[in-house]
């Protein structure tokens, strides 16, 4: 399948290449609509309608194809808030976006957070305080026993905070990573409340062939960062992370492979040799790529994917 480079927002046509070389792609922007999301899950999502929301700071939307719903929540010039505002209005948002959805059927969620590596006078970042927000809309929503599901949580360059979710009636397995320390368990070096999501999960009845799903993966071993300024060392480690999960989820390889990817790279110049490496290394499937920030500001590179395990797989 051919590659897509969505260091623009997906489906997007790339500016075009100036004389003489290329120069570093732009930082991409969520806007709300399907094309934040990559390419596999577009399809599950149709036309856009309005629902109501608790109060006027943010916009829910809604498609409703036969079986997948995708919810879609935009919380404009989230780049404003700070502090405990921003923890307050992501609950808000969040609770609208889990309203009258079964927690139990969530297969993947999106989370795009504006200035996530901003630090404020308290010594925490954007991404804690929104991680407050969301932990407690999960807490006080129904089937609180039940896992998170999987997600991404990264930056963007616009100013909105924007959530997606595709909600639907399949069969989830959550597969962890026994390398890294599951997220909701993390201490709080990474924040007073942890994030509110799991590594993988298998996904039947969503497709013809079980889906192994991946959240955004990246140098993580327990819960610290490794390989710190070494582009080279942390791709080693996050490929590692992917390669895991699918011994995890049952697949007898011995090198990681997807069938889809997209990559975040939060500086530009990296991407021809991610671009090489991960082509390479992951089998060549439906990649693509964006330039944003990542949830932590010593990250170099994040990848979420996909992979279909087919009939007689777990």
């Amino acid at each position: 399948m051919a590659r897509t480079d969505t260091s623009r927002p997906h489906a997007l046509p790339s500016a075009p290449e100036p004389p003489g070389g290329c120069c570093a792609p732009s930082a991409w922007t969520a806007d709300g609509s399907v094309r934040d999301l990559p390419g596999w899950a577009g399809g599950h999502a149709g036309a856009n309608r309005s629902l109501p929301t608790t109060n006027g700071d943010h916009e829910l939307l809604e498609s409703e194809g036969p079986r997948i719903r995708h919810r879609t929540c935009v919380l404009r010039d989230a780049i404003e808030l700070t502090g405990e505002d921003l923890a307050r209005r992501t609950l808000a948002a969040y609770a609208d976006l889990l309203r009258d959805v079964d927690r139990r059927r969530i297969f993947r969620m999106w989370n795009f957070i504006p200035g996530i590596d901003a630090r404020d006078g308290s010594g925490q970042d954007r991404y804690m305080r929104f991680n407050a927000g969301r932990f407690e809309a999960f807490a006080r929503a129904p089937h609180a026993e039940h896992p998170f599901p999987t997600a991404s949580g990264v930056g963007h360059a616009g100013r909105d905070l924007v959530l997606h979710l595709l909600e639907g009636p399949v069969a989830i397995e959550t597969v962890d990573n026994p390398r890294q320390v599951p997220p909701e368990r993390y201490s709080d070096r990474w924040g007073p409340v942890p994030p509110a999501f799991i590594r993988s999960a298998v996904v039947r009845d969503l497709e013809d062939d079980p889906l192994l799903i991946v959240s955004g993966t990246a140098s993580v071993r327990g819960e610290a960062t490794v390989h710190p300024e070494d582009l080279e060392g942390q791709l080693d480690e996050t490929l590692a992370n992917l390669l895991e999960l699918l011994h995890r989820a049952g697949v007898a390889t011995d090198a990681p492979r997807l069938d889809t990817a997209l990559v975040y790279v939060p500086e530009a110049g990296h991407l021809p040799r991610l671009r090489e490496r991960i082509d390479a290394e992951l089998g060549g499937g439906d990649f693509e790529y964006r330039v944003g920030r990542l949830c932590r500001s010593g990250l170099l590179v994040e990848i979420e994917g996909t992979l279909r395990l087919g009939t007689g797989r777990p």
